[in-house]
């Protein structure tokens, strides 16, 4: 996994929790 800005995690984790 690479690492991400806090606003991506938070889109991500607002579509869905997407780490695959």
């Amino acid at each position: 996994m690479r690492k991400r800005t806090p606003a991506l995690f938070i889109k991500w984790n607002y579509i869905g929790p997407i780490d695959s």
